[in-house]
């Protein structure tokens, strides 16, 4: 008889019940900062929909302004949304709106256009354009601190032409950061850009051939305090997982482990639930890989589309981390919903059926 899988999956909600339109979800119109709301461009109606997901309830926003809002992304925590339209002369109108109070709580201008933005936290907000990343904080009277400069194209680059960036994340101690994106490579392919800098030193490495990285923050056997860890995908393809300030080069943590695609398939997105040391990786294509951390053992992999039964396949086109554990997940079909570990089953299943004792025992 075959095991209970250890992944789970729980739908939260359906955006189509909340009246969005077919049309509207797409990865440019969605946004999904958190597990408690996801907001959408209506594109059709005019208006931004904000839906709180576990009361399921839509806010609707006017947006037949001149110029429209382009994006709006909510605050993962608070009543509170941040909105971006072009100045229409090149740069960048950034707000945030308390939806609680119905006031305008900060504005700023920004030279450039966005190109991607994101909470990192529930106070910061980066910003990225063509040729800088900024922190803008919610508090104070600051306009967004420049971080870094981006990485430009040189004749000896991996990648031709602009970067898609689709990423962006902040270690836990914020010594950390990586910008993530995708171009087109020399050969044709669709190829990842990866910039780490380092806050302390004030600098960043040449930019990695990485479709998908982010941080983790465990303790490692042995260690009397967490460790930060950066867990990227390379060419091959490949998962790599670095410590980052380890104690001593020779003591440096490091794993490495292949990893299985279909051909024209590469990820997307890697989450790391530091709570149970496991990665969760998702593929253009739709593919979802869970990893144990400490020892970089694939313990499931698996279509998402094939968890939904009778339901149509769709692309996950947004994802982030859930506070009460695993991943959140937007589809093209607008269904919301939570993949996890699903601890009753992932002990078993990894004993049982892949005969790995000591993955088991770390998770």
């Amino acid at each position: 008889m075959s095991q209970a899988p250890p992944i789970g999956f729980k739908e939260i909600i359906k955006l189509p019940s909340m009246a969005i339109t077919p049309a509207s979800i797409s990865f440019k119109n969605v946004t999904l900062q958190s597990e408690k709301y996801i907001v959408v461009k209506e594109d059709d109606k005019k208006k931004i929909a904000i839906v709180t997901a576990g009361a399921k309830r839509v806010k609707r926003l006017n947006n037949a302004g001149n110029p429209p809002i382009d994006q709006a992304i909510m605050n993962p925590t608070a009543e509170v949304v941040a909105l971006r339209s072009s100045d229409g002369a090149g740069g960048t109108n950034l707000n945030i709106f308390s939806l609680q109070m119905k006031a305008n709580m900060k504005s700023s201008k920004v030279n450039e256009q966005v190109v991607f933005w994101k909470w990192i936290d529930e106070k910061t907000i980066s910003v990225v354009t063509p040729t800088r990343a900024y922190h803008w904080s919610i508090e104070g009277g600051t306009d967004p601190k420049q971080m870094f400069d981006r990485t430009v194209e040189k004749p000896e680059s991996h990648w031709t032409g602009p970067v898609q960036i689709i990423n962006y994340h902040e270690s836990k101690d914020k010594q950390w950061l990586i910008l993530g994106g995708l171009a087109k490579g020399k050969q044709g392919s669709i190829v990842g850009v990866l910039q780490v800098h380092s806050v302390k030193l004030n600098a960043s490495q040449q930019p990695m051939p990485s479709h998908a990285a982010c941080f983790a923050r465990l303790t490692l056997d042995g260690r009397s305090a967490p460790s930060n860890l950066i867990c990227f995908t390379t060419n091959g393809p490949m998962l790599q997982i670095l410590e980052l300030d380890p104690p001593s080069k020779d003591a440096a943590f490091k794993r490495k482990v292949p990893l299985q695609f279909k051909p024209g398939d590469f990820p997307v997105s890697i989450h790391c639930d530091d709570s149970i040391g496991t990665l969760f990786i998702l593929t253009h294509k739709g593919l979802l890989v869970a990893v144990e951390v400490t020892t970089a053992k694939v313990f499931f992999a698996n279509q998402t589309a094939k968890m939904f039964p009778n339901q149509p396949a769709t692309k996950i086109i947004a994802s982030c981390l859930s506070s009460e554990g695993g991943i959140v997940t937007v589809d093209g079909a607008g269904r919301v919903g939570n993949f996890f570990v699903e601890r009753k089953n992932v002990v078993r299943f990894i004993c049982g059926t892949l005969n790995d004792i000591e993955t088991d025992l770390k998770m």
